[in-house]
């Protein structure tokens, strides 16, 4: 029986429109929206240009083909399901359970289009980028162009070969990403002035009694606050960083030193409090500890020297017992804080041995560490990465690009000069830290969470470099997360060093004020002159100066402020344009050959001739003195192919066309590609055939 087709009456497209009435937009409400977004409209505007500058500066680079890494990751995703690529049992000497579902998924985003991956590329570092930029921000108290310099330097830093020119770049561009989201929540849980504005409209959906459950629930896991959750959130992102990148394992120090900073602030702040309520003269029972202290002194007829001593000894002894009172206290409170980053690597190693069979983690290049593992070399990788970081280039050409040897002279000037500029804001923040240092005690404190900054981010630094030293080669791609750090130290301490120099001057402005008013107030009088300078406000509280300037109330305490991020921004300009310099000799780095010549044949074959006239086809390489394998010959136009698998295509080396049988030149069933070494390429010569 045929089935009768059903005929839609058509529709009246006219009465439709009538009938619809939208409403109109209210106008007020409108300009409210508007109004609302206008304090975001310089970073919307400054990530737009983020972004197009990232897609600038990599307009040169190409990936039209999948080789080495990326056809043998490739060629995984081709042959196995799901969860077959993400838990290799057995295959893989790594385990990087979410870095594979990330590749897995870029994968199949990209399709039989290979060239998507080099805007999956660009896109995610540009999104690293961004979160950068939000970092520096914060940190540097607010500059929006401080932050903008940094996350250009970012973009435009030679390290990116890797995340930019490969499609198993995402891996690294995905690690560095994670690694930076942990470094600025543990930057986060240093700081106990925020509170995270996120969790309010959610709590506010949630019913009273509810919002009290889960508030138990939470205390019960030691979740007692927005800084507790931080800390959780911090170590989620570890969890996930080290499944991602092995390498990253090297972090697990950092919390604990925040752990022992929120240490030995508690401690600090109990030992002030206790000093506090001594110094008050009573006792628990209210007893006036003044009277009886010389009661006994009076009975006792001690020597003041004795005093003296036995007073510095109770002191100490006072001090030793709130330490070790605090100690324990904080063990207690915090048991679940130190025991689950602990905890959590053990879980991923057991889960590692299980998958891998393997404890240590495995080197680059196909090698074990510890059968390469040489301290002396490790060592110089370590003075290596630092050279890399003030940007000079030490290592061999064909991981640099270039080597320093052959850097210009004019180019070499301009690195060291913006290792001075560096050098300055250095030297700049520590007589910042001295004078606060030596100052009262909220500066003392101001001080010491600015040196417990720079720890967090110097030490994230140190031993992402230590740990990417240890292998048999150092690649400039490991170098690029230190790179980030570094730039967030310099940027932190421009925001420390910038607040510092702008309080000292309003502090010493308000005691020149306050001193000249007292001289004032002592003679009883005041001239007309002297009115027209001093002006009481406030019932004589506090006096201003009236003929101060514009300049005198603004300029004058933004001198140090502007000074030092005009030497930040020459040394990112300096930057920007010594990465530019280096991205030139990309081509020199150990894989780009081998890249540039897929791209080739990609050009000569898929693009040449589309798809359906490759596959099925008998492609002849003469002679392969670029030296294929038989497995890149046989994957090489699988990745083309939406069922992965190109059925029928067939390369084949030979020394001379007339190799080729004659029935299948007449068959046309054959193409034919001679390679180009002069120019790195293939070159099509197919209609030689005849």
């Amino acid at each position: 029986m045929l089935k009768q087709r059903i005929k839609l009456p058509k529709l009246d497209k006219e009465a439709l429109k009538q009938n619809i009435k939208l409403p109109k937009p209210d106008k007020e409400v409108l300009k409210h929206q508007l109004m609302a977004l206008r304090p975001y409209a310089p970073d919307i505007l400054l990530l737009v240009i983020i972004c197009i500058f990232g897609i600038v500066i990599n307009r040169g680079i190409e990936i039209k083909a999948l080789y080495m890494d990326d056809l043998n990751m490739w060629s995984y995703y081709g042959e196995e399901n799901f969860f077959e690529f993400v838990f290799p049992l057995g295959r893989c000497k790594n385990y990087r359970p979410v870095y594979w579902v990330v590749q897995y998924i870029e994968m199949f985003l990209a399709g039989n289009h290979v060239e998507r991956y080099l805007h999956f590329n660009i896109a995610a570092n540009v999104f690293v980028s961004w979160t950068l930029y939000g970092a520096a921000k914060k940190i540097s108290g607010g500059k929006r162009i401080a932050a903008l310099t940094a996350a250009i330097c970012y973009l435009v830093s030679r390290f990116a070969y890797y995340q930019i020119g490969q499609a198993l770049g995402i891996m690294e561009t995905m690690a560095l990403w994670l690694a930076l989201v942990l470094v600025m929540l543990l930057h986060k849980y240093l700081h106990e002035d925020y509170e995270l504005k996120l969790l309010k409209p959610l709590m506010a959906r949630i019913s009273p009694d509810r919002r009290q459950s889960m508030k138990m629930k939470l205390a019960r896991i030691r979740i007692n606050s927005n800084k507790d959750i931080v800390y959780y959130a911090a170590l989620i992102t570890y969890v996930l960083l080290v499944l991602s990148h092995e390498r990253f394992l090297c972090l697990l120090p950092l919390f604990y030193i925040v752990l022992a900073v929120h240490f030995i602030r508690k401690a600090y702040g109990a030992y002030i409090q206790s000093a506090a309520q001594a110094g008050s003269g009573t006792d628990s029972a209210g007893e006036s500890t003044a009277e009886i202290s010389g009661i006994f002194k009076a009975d006792s007829g001690e020597h003041p020297a004795d005093a003296k001593k036995s007073g510095f000894k109770d002191r100490l002894t006072g001090i030793l017992k709130t330490v070790r009172q605090e100690i324990v206290s904080f063990v207690i409170e915090n048991r679940f804080k130190l025991l689950l980053p602990i905890a959590a690597v053990v879980c991923i190693l057991i889960m590692r041995i299980l998958v891998t069979g393997q404890f240590m983690p495995h080197g680059t290049g196909g090698t074990d560490v510890k059968d390469t593992f040489d301290i002396a070399t490790a060592f110089s990788y370590i003075i290596f990465q630092i050279y890399y970081l003030l940007g000079i280039s030490p290592g061999p050409e064909f991981l640099s690009g270039i080597h320093w040897d052959n850097v210009p002279v004019l180019m070499k000037a301009l690195v060291k000069l913006g290792i001075i500029a560096l050098a300055v804001i250095a030297v700049m923040y520590v007589i910042a830290l001295l004078l606060d240092l030596w100052g009262d005690r909220e500066a003392r404190q101001r001080a010491f969470l600015s040196i417990c900054d720079s720890a967090l981010f110097c030490v994230s630094m140190l031993l992402c470099i230590v740990f990417s030293s240890i292998t048999v080669r150092l690649e400039m791609r490991w170098v690029y997360v230190s790179y980030v750090f570094m730039l967030l130290q310099y940027l932190s301490m421009l925001g420390y060093t910038c607040e510092m120099y702008t309080r000292a001057y309003a502090e010493e402005d308000t005691a020149d004020l306050e001193k000249e008013a007292a001289e004032l107030k002592k003679t009883g009088s005041l001239s007309e002159d002297e009115k027209a300078l001093l002006k009481l406000e406030e019932g004589g509280n506090v006096f201003s100066r009236t003929t101060r300037t514009m300049a005198d109330e603004v300029f004058r305490p933004k001198v140090m402020e502007y000074v030092l991020y005009a030497i930040f921004i020459i040394y990112a300009s300096l930057a920007v344009y010594t990465g530019i310099f280096y991205r030139g000799y990309f081509k020199n780095i150990y894989f780009w050959q081998n890249q540039t010549r897929m791209n080739s044949l990609c050009e000569q074959t898929i693009e040449k001739y589309g798809r359906s006239g490759v596959f099925g086809k008998h492609i002849y390489i003469l002679e392969n003195s670029y030296g294929m394998s038989d497995f890149y010959s046989r994957y090489i136009f699988k990745p083309y192919d939406s069922k992965k698998k190109a059925e029928g295509t067939v390369v084949s080396f030979i020394n001379s066309a007339d190799e080729i049988p004659e029935e299948e030149i007449s068959s046309g069933n054959v193409l034919l590609i001679k390679e180009v070494p002069e120019n790195d390429a293939y070159l099509d010569i197919t209609d030689e055939l005849g």
